[in-house]
């Protein structure tokens, strides 16, 4: 069960932070296929993108996933990120050419995500239940999910500000 979860917990991290970034979740999977144990699609999709703005958050969605895990389990490793690791380093080489070395671009992406995705951890492991639960989620399903997750925390926040006046 605990690998189930790391799964779901990896896979919501890339969906979260795809959000984030303003993509638009096409679905997510914790069902194994095609030599992966899961995936998360949104669009646009990063093979398209060609600026530095958007190769960098392209970056940041192929690492959220070993981010997400970073967050939460001690010990966390690259060894279910290796297509992660070359997507990510494939954006950096794009972004930098050879003069930055992947690796230390990758360790840079990690923290940012992990920082940006400590922010929703609820959303992180709402959707991480869900896929638990479903084994796959629609776009559809994460849009709604992200949405409202993302009004109660407005609604929250506001409350708090009411109240500290």
């Amino acid at each position: 069960m605990l690998e189930l979860r790391r799964i779901a917990i990896h896979e919501a991290g890339h969906t979260v932070m795809a959000y984030l970034q303003g993509k638009k979740s096409d679905g997510v999977s914790i069902v194994s296929g095609n030599g992966a144990l899961g995936w998360s699609r949104y669009t646009p999709i990063c093979t398209e993108c060609s600026d530095i703005e958007e190769l960098q958050k392209c970056a940041l969605i192929a690492m959220a996933g070993f981010a997400a895990e970073k967050v939460a389990f001690t010990d966390a490793d690259l060894c279910g990120a290796t297509n992660d690791l070359s997507e990510a380093a494939s954006y950096s080489n794009r972004m930098f050419g050879t003069a930055v070395s992947p690796a230390t671009k990758n360790d840079e992406w990690t923290k940012v995500g992990q920082e940006l995705l400590r922010d929703s951890w609820d959303l992180v492991e709402l959707i991480a239940d869900q896929l638990i639960e479903y084994r796959e989620l629609t776009g559809e399903r994460v849009e709604s999910l992200c949405v409202s997750r993302t009004k109660t925390n407005r609604l929250a926040q506001s409350a708090q500000i009411c109240e500290s006046r």
